[in-house]
């Protein structure tokens, strides 16, 4: 429940490596849930750890369902991008945008897409 919240203030402070057993932990406890490897890519994201991060992406993408998966596709492509591929980044940009299309938004969401639909344009 809080793991977002533990991943920001470790983040915050430069510390991300603090995380990562309490997101394993928390992916032991609720191994369906996407929010473990979504934050532990963050964390490993955040450790300038690329490969295992676009590991636990993928992993987050397979569990996440609906609107949340956005943020995921975001992150893959923040990590892509630090990795210099921009190809790539552009990819899970476009991969983002192609799954919002399909899904009805709620507001907040809609913004996403107009930030993820800028974001394709500058990656271009």
């Amino acid at each position: 429940m809080f793991d977002s919240h533990r991943m920001g203030a470790y983040a915050a402070v430069g510390e991300a490596d603090k995380a990562i057993p309490i997101l394993e932990q928390s992916e032991r406890d609720f191994p369906d849930d996407y929010s473990a490897p979504f934050r532990l890519a963050r964390a490993y994201f955040e450790l300038g750890r690329y490969e295992p991060a676009l590991v636990e992406i993928a992993r987050a993408l397979e569990r996440a369902h609906g609107p949340r998966k956005l943020r995921i596709f975001m992150l893959k492509a923040d990590i892509l991008e630090k990795k210099n591929d921009r190809p790539g980044a552009r990819r899970a940009i476009g991969d983002a945008i192609a799954f919002a299309d399909q899904l009805r938004l709620p507001p907040n969401y809609r913004k996403l897409k107009t930030k993820l639909a800028q974001r394709y344009a500058e990656l271009g």
